[in-house]
């Protein structure tokens, strides 16, 4: 069942108004939540008070209506039984499933797009079915702005006695409540403007969860040095953890500029991309047009809506290289909107040249991401090395903006999707690290398997993964056009990193876990899409069966086909199930030497199951590159 969120970066001022109560003594009272917090399942959350001795059989209708439009939204709950007394209904978990959900012309796919809803004016009406009374709410959705800096102001000069500046801002407008502030302030190093000082360098200072606009420096803070430049940057954070906004960047120094220690050399950045089918051929080339030798030379090259794969290699330009102690990793960030591919070398020679190539795969963003990040390879460049004992950092803007990108997808007939935010949550510290080379090596899948990645944000549900892939602008409608008949769809990750349904079986309960409604995506209990899922603890356990797969496809492994594996769900309500894999095992024994059984009453969760399934399936191979 289609539902939404209003977005967190809506800001909703609301104003309760009562409605007439049935005859029937039963009170419906629609809570009002904390201003900023309105979200589509409040619809629902309302206190209902039997002050009769009878057990009502009834249910809740819900409607939105807009002030010009009308009604945009109705749904009604699930039946339920209302006793005499109190009964506290806390949201639509409680009320599911909803039935005869409609939405007005646009409505639907604005939420799904978006999360939330069109600004306006609302009304909200629960009616507590069959006409036993009922309550109502108005409320306004507007959109909040960043916060604005006040001072230091921009370009500001402060004197040695102001090592400990106060640091002032404007609260977002309109400001939700229990708003939070994150301010970061960073060193803008000699060749750098000051947005790409805050994008590219590690924080000088670094507050969070402050609760106010303003901030005095610590005095337990790194010291300013005087003739140094800073940039800041303030964040606006709601209640759920979530960005409101953020605000410009300012920058400021303490006394004057004091000229660099080291001179800018002339290092010559170039770029060149070439497309074939789904991916992006990268290649860079870095000439050392200096006398001096550059030594330690790392090269950070970010993207924007790509996925690079660690697959760079570095070439030789001229004699003046050195590929000893070269290197190469890729680096995302959590929502995986950008990421960057990171390679180093010993030393380039005066006069040398090195060049690098490497591929990026096009990504699926958000919806909230996909409005503002236009898909850009290089979107920043930025290169670090040593002269004798100094150290240089330069930034470049040397980004391709490939005009193909449809093209790119549209030769794609298989999806990779997972959620990044969620894999780094649950891979924290060190083995972040795992993430970016799980990230990598479905790039590489991607590559090799003429398919595309999809990304998905944290706080997606079953109904806004499957809105993504067929909604009306829906990422299915920019691929192949035989994806919708035939293509392939993989998930990585397990329920808790992309949500898996629980879905009801003619004849039995609702299976758990199921991944079924993602491959009939006409609703004609039919499969149009072959989908596949990848589970495993944590991002290196995800990597494993996809790093087996490229190797048994590149030839650096064999599959001989000799083994066969059938997973059931346990006996009893579902013994079909059993008898109907023990049927298949039958009949693949005649051209496979050996089948393995797996059923449900053997584990104690189904993940446990499926996870010694593949365990199974992949046997000593998986152990091996463990």
């Amino acid at each position: 069942m289609k539902f939404f969120k209003i977005s967190t970066m809506v800001i909703l001022t609301i104003v309760a108004i009562s409605i007439g109560q049935a005859l029937a003594k039963v009170t419906v009272h629609l809570h009002i939540p904390p201003e900023g917090q309105w979200q589509m399942e409040n619809l629902w959350w309302v206190d209902l008070d039997n002050q009769t001795q009878k057990t009502y059989t009834c249910y809740l209708h819900g409607e939105i209506l807009e002030a010009t439009k009308g009604v945009v939204f109705k749904a009604n709950s699930r039946e339920f039984q209302l006793p005499p007394g109190k009964q506290r209904r806390k949201g639509r978990k409680d009320v599911d499933p909803l039935r005869d959900v409609w939405y007005a012309k646009g409505y639907e796919r604005f939420a799904l797009r978006t999360g939330g809803l069109p600004e306006g004016n609302y009304t909200f009406i629960v009616l507590l079915q069959p006409d036993l009374g009922g309550d109502t709410v108005e409320f306004q959705v507007r959109r909040s702005g960043p916060p604005r800096l006040i001072s230091p102001r921009n370009g500001a000069k402060l004197s040695q006695g102001e090592k400990l500046p106060m640091f002032n801002w404007t609260p977002p407008s309109p400001a939700p409540r229990s708003v939070k502030y994150q301010i970061r302030i960073v060193e803008i190093l000699p060749g750098q403007t000051k947005e790409e000082a805050m994008r590219a360098n590690q924080p000088y200072y670094e507050g969070k969860n402050l609760t106010g606009v303003l901030l005095r420096y610590p005095l337990s803070a790194k010291s300013f040095d005087l003739g140094k430049q800073f940039a800041w940057q303030v964040r606006a954070i709601d209640h759920s953890g979530r960005a409101i906004g953020e605000s410009e960047i300012w920058a400021f120094s303490f006394g004057e500029i004091r000229p660099p220690p080291v001179r800018i050399l002339p290092v010559n950045i170039t770029r060149q991309v070439t497309r074939t089918d789904n991916y992006y051929t990268v290649q860079l080339t870095i000439e050392n047009q200096s006398g001096d030798t550059l030594r330690d030379l790392t090269v950070f090259d970010r993207s924007a809506a790509f996925q690079c794969i660690d697959d760079a290699t570095v070439m030789h330009g001229t004699s003046g290289a050195s590929y000893r102690s070269t290197f190469c990793r890729t680096q995302a960030e959590s929502t995986g909107a950008h990421t960057a591919v990171l390679f180093g070398w010993e030393k380039l020679a005066p006069g040398g040249r090195m060049i690098v190539r490497y591929h990026v795969i096009p990504v699926f963003l958000p919806y909230y991401l996909e409005r503002l990040i236009s898909p850009t390879i290089g979107d920043s460049t930025t290169i670090s090395y040593r002269v004798g004992e100094d150290w240089v950092l330069r930034c470049f803007r040397v980004p391709f903006i490939p005009a193909d990108v449809p093209d790119a997808l549209r030769a794609a007939d298989y999806l990779i999707i997972t959620s990044p935010e969620k894999l780094f949550r649950a891979n924290p510290g060190d083995m972040s690290e795992d993430v970016n080379r799980l990230l990598a090596t479905m790039a590489r899948l991607a590559k090799e398997k003429t398919g595309v990645l999809g990304y998905i944000r944290m706080a997606a549900d079953c109904c806004e993964v499957l809105g993504s892939l067929v909604g009306a602008f829906g990422w299915g409608m920019k691929l192949s056009t035989n994806w919708f008949n035939s293509g392939y769809l993989l998930i990585v990750g397990q329920d808790d990193i992309v949500p898996a349904w629980s879905w009801p079986v003619t004849g039995f309960d609702n299976v758990p876990l199921s991944d079924y409604p993602y491959s009939d995506l006409s609703g004609d209990e039919q499969c149009e899409l072959r989908v596949g899922r990848i589970i495993g603890l944590n991002a290196r356990e995800l990597t494993i069966p996809i790093q087996t797969s490229l190797d048994v496809w590149q030839g650096r492994a064999r599959y001989d086909g000799s083994r066969g594996l059938m997973v059931s769900a346990a006996e009893g309500a579902f013994e079909d199930f059993v008898m109907q894999a023990n049927e298949l095992s039958d009949t693949l024994h005649r051209n496979v030497a050996e089948v393995f059984c797996i059923f449900g009453e053997q584990f104690i969760t189904q993940m446990g199951m499926l996870r010694e399934a593949l365990w199974i399936d992949c046997g000593s191979d998986l152990f091996k590159l463990s």
